[in-house]
């Protein structure tokens, strides 16, 4: 019997559960652990992929995830990620929740002076810049959300690695878009074992919660891993 699997297993009694009715027990998230989900079964695991991903749309599907008494919404609360070469960190959806924060900032009392006196200097630029056509010309207000469209503001890209740009990711994912977890199939096919232990490490630092979604089991990283198997036969092993 694994003593550490069930000690993790107890320690997670509180946290967000994800159970699907082809699984004997629910997959914990709890502090401290990353989960692995290996499903044998090609036929199966390319089901559930697909099951998750039309839950993640809006869909319908056999797929339950909540915390404590709370269920929660694929859509809204989990992130499916088939391919983390295609991940945005600058996606639409992020920048306008970014634009959205400064611009409350840019009302508060450290910024309210600041921003009023922009507007005013921008105001009167144009205003003179106008005068110096033969045509009447009009122009909108312009507040803090347009000026940080005129300058591209965006989150700096800087990652060496494909574990970093992963993190950078989550990471705004999860501040911008309130994203709760994270879903990755088989991540573990493009990532080094190193470059695995340092993202659960910052992951698990950062209090984000991920699943990795795998067709074939692979050597253990790192203590923190938890892993379910659905084998071939579809029995659970854990």
């Amino acid at each position: 019997m694994d003593f550490r699997g069930d000690q993790q297993r107890r320690q997670a009694g509180d946290s967000m559960k994800l159970v699907h009715p082809s699984l004997e027990a629910p997959v914990e998230f709890a502090e401290n652990i990353v989960n692995i989900l290996v499903v044998e079964n090609q036929r199966v695991f390319s089901s559930m992929v697909s099951e998750l991903l039309l839950q993640s749309e809006g869909g319908e599907g056999q797929f339950v995830v909540s915390h404590g008494a709370k269920r929660l919404s694929f859509e809204k609360d989990a992130e499916l990620i088939l391919s983390p070469f295609l991940l945005d960190i600058n996606q639409k959806k992020i920048v306008a929740k970014l634009h959205a924060k400064l611009k409350n900032t840019a009302v508060e009392a450290d910024f309210y002076m600041k921003s009023l006196d922009i507007s005013s200097r921008i105001a009167e630029y144009i205003e003179a810049i106008s005068q110096t056509v033969d045509f009447p010309l009009i122009y909108s207000e312009t507040d803090a959300m347009a000026l940080f469209k005129l300058v591209d503001l965006r989150l700096e890209e800087n990652h060496a690695t494909l574990a970093e740009k992963i993190l950078d990711y989550i990471t705004a994912a999860q501040e911008f878009l309130s994203v709760s977890f994270f879903i990755f199939v088989n991540l573990r096919s493009f990532l080094s074992a190193e470059e695995l232990k340092s993202l659960y490490q910052s992951a698990i630092y950062r209090k984000i919660h991920f699943l990795l979604l795998e067709n074939t089991q692979r050597e253990k990283v790192s203590d923190c891993e938890m892993t379910y198997i659905l084998d071939y036969d579809l029995c659970s092993i854990y």
